[in-house]
């Protein structure tokens, strides 16, 4: 009773361009009288921390933007080494920094990284974070950057010409947006071109 609509950005357009786009179609699809609860799924945007690299001045400083990652990544994330055997059963081996040597921003500058001369160079020469917010998951569609929205028909109407309607929003917001539908609503859409052809089977 409802519909799945997948809102597809192109190559010309930013995830943030995408963004702006699904909450305008959302504005819109409110106030139609057709279209009944559309609503995005997913998450909502969030607090996330962003870390900056000078490339330049970390190439300067003979470090390897590989190690870079690594040591942020194995310090932060934890990092899988090896295997041991423990009597009889395989164990694997990760290592990750003590807890309070990762919990806050500003300990990221207690870390360091060797450089090619084999001294270690704190990530305060080369580094920066700031607070962004940004999506916790960044979703994509046939390929394609997306959104999902969600809805269904208003009280007598079906969800076919609800899917018009939101055909025609897309239309009207941006000329680079692409859609398609996913789920019961693709099949819908599948059967309904072929519906000439099975009434005159019928």
């Amino acid at each position: 009773d409802g519909f799945e609509f997948q809102l597809l950005g192109s190559s010309n357009l930013s995830r943030e361009d995408l963004k702006d786009a699904k909450d305008k179609i959302l504005e819109i699809a409110s106030k139609n009288p057709k279209i009944n609860s559309a609503r995005a799924d997913g998450t909502e945007e969030s607090p996330q921390l962003k870390i900056s690299y000078d490339t330049n001045k970390a190439l300067a400083l003979g470090l390897n933007l590989k190690d870079i990652d690594s040591t942020l990544s194995a310090a932060w994330g934890g990092t899988y080494v090896n295997d041991y055997i423990d009597k009889t059963r395989v164990k694997r081996v990760y290592i990750q920094a003590d807890a309070p040597f990762r919990s806050t921003p500003e300990d990221l500058y207690k870390w360091k990284v060797r450089n090619n001369n084999g001294t270690m160079t704190p990530f305060s020469e080369f580094s920066s974070f700031s607070w962004v917010y940004a999506p916790e998951e960044l979703t994509r569609f046939n390929g394609f950057m997306s959104y999902e929205i969600q809805g269904s028909a208003a009280a007598g109407i079906s969800s076919g010409v609800a899917m018009d309607e939101m055909d025609k929003i897309s239309t009207s917001v941006n000329s680079n947006l692409m859609h398609a539908y996913s789920g019961a609503s693709y099949q819908e859409r599948l059967a309904s071109n072929q519906s000439l052809i099975l009434y005159s089977i019928s």
